[in-house]
C-alpha cells in the first residue's frame, strides 16, 4: 500500500493492495479462530500470546517435524523482521518526503539511534503492554485529528481552484 508508486503498472496497485489486506486479514481470522477452538474463551483470558502457544501446541502426525515450534518461531522472527523493516522504510519515505533538504541516508542515521533508545525503554512486558496501548491510543486519536483535518484542506484547495 506504501509503494504503489514505486510499481510500474499502476493499475494493478489497488487491487493488489486489497488482495494483500484480504489474505493477511483470512490468515488472522484462521490464526484468531485456531486459538479459540484450541483454547476457548476462558483459556484465552490467561494466556498473554495465544499464537505462540498455538505454535507450541500442534503436532504434526508421522514424526515428521517433532520439533515444530522451532520452525514456527524462525518464521514468526522473520515476519516480525520483515513487518519492523517495512515500517522503518515507510517511515524513512515518508520523512524524506516531508523535509527534502535530507535524503534517504540521513534520516536512517537520525531515525536509528531513536529507535534503539526507544525500545531500550520497556523493562518486561508489563511496560512493553503498556507502551503498546499509549502508542494505540495516541494513533487513535492522531486519526480522529487528522483525517478531518485533511478533509478540510482539501476542501479549501478545492474552492481556491
Amino acid at each position: 500500500m506504501f509503494y504503489g508508486f514505486l510499481v510500474g503498472n499502476s493499475k494493478k496497485v489497488p487491487q493488489s493492495a486489497i488482495l494483500g489486506v484480504i489474505i493477511s486479514t483470512l490468515v488472522y481470522v484462521m490464526i484468531f479462530l485456531s486459538c479459540l477452538g484450541i483454547f476457548s474463551t476462558y483459556g484465552l483470558q490467561d494466556i498473554q500470546y495465544p499464537t505462540i502457544e498455538l505454535g507450541k501446541e500442534v503436532a504434526i502426525p508421522g514424526g515428521f517435524f517433532e520439533r515444530f515450534e522451532s520452525i514456527f518461531f524462525t518464521i514468526w522472527i522473520m515476519t516480525v523482521f520483515n513487518t519492523t523493516s517495512m515500517s522503518f522504510g515507510v517511515s524513512v519515505l515518508a520523512f524524506s518526503s516531508i523535509i527534502k533538504k535530507l535524503n534517504r541516508q540521513k534520516w536512517i542515521l537520525i531515525l536509528s539511534p531513536f529507535i534503539h533508545l526507544v525500545a531500550l525503554f520497556p523493562e518486561d512486558l508489563n511496560e512493553v503492554d503498556l507502551y503498546s496501548q499509549l502508542v494505540s491510543i495516541i494513533g487513535v486519536v492522531f486519526t480522529i485529528i487528522v483525517t478531518p483535518l485533511l478533509f478540510m484542506i482539501s476542501k479549501l484547495k478545492r474552492s481556491r481552484q
